[in-house]
């Protein structure tokens, strides 16, 4: 539990009161400016999709990854880590470290055989 709201209020606490700059933010604030951009365009079709593209990527910024997620991270506490052991079965864990390689490795170092025949 203790992670989770270290998790929920290190980026408040980090970047001060008034505004949480995250790369999610920043990343928002670019992509909102290029489709505030659209909307100097005369065709009022593009306007709109500028428009609606602007809210919602601000939206989903400031309103689902700023607030909501945040919250529901704090109120599900350490159970949002959990996943069944089904679900383990079915999404592959892809051992970025390598660390099961290696053990794997040093098992079978006795038998590895050299990559090019020599003669």
């Amino acid at each position: 539990m203790a992670a989770v709201n270290r998790a929920v209020r290190r980026p408040w606490t980090k970047s001060g009161p008034v505004v949480v700059w995250t790369p999610e933010l920043a990343m928002a604030t670019r992509m909102a400016s290029i489709f505030v951009a659209v909307l100097l365009d005369p065709d009022p079709t593009l306007k709109a999709i500028g428009f609606s593209f602007t809210v919602g990527v601000l939206v989903d910024a400031l309103v689902v990854r700023l607030t909501l997620v945040p919250a529901v991270m704090a109120l599900v506490g350490a159970r949002i880590w959990y996943h069944p052991r089904w679900y383990g079965r079915l999404v592959p864990d892809p051992d970025v470290e390598g660390d099961r390689l290696e053990e794997h490795l040093d098992h079978t170092d006795g038998d590895r055989q050299p990559a090019i025949a020599t003669n």
